[in-house]
């Protein structure tokens, strides 16, 4: 069975982070800001987490694992006991 192949947009518009989170910069940010108040500017430089519905669709396009939280080991509570 052959390679899939990567979505070129999509690896050009987000950044997969190491915990596996999607990260999107918001459109409309590349010129023509004198339209723009301040505060729509100052909040379009940052990236943003993308909902984990979408994220699954994306990492999926990039041929990337979708992550999971591991199941919790019978025996281990989630609280330190001391």
């Amino acid at each position: 069975m052959p390679k899939l192949k990567t979505h070129k947009s999509s690896k050009k518009r987000v950044k997969v982070t190491a915990t596996g989170k999607v990260l999107v910069w918001p459109t409309g940010a590349r010129h023509v800001m004198s339209g723009k108040s301040s505060k729509k500017r100052r909040h379009m430089r940052r990236a943003r987490l993308l909902k984990s519905t979408d994220q699954k669709r994306v990492l999926f396009g990039l041929n990337r694992p979708i992550r999971s939280k591991p199941a919790p080991v019978e025996g281990e509570s989630s609280v330190k006991e001391q």
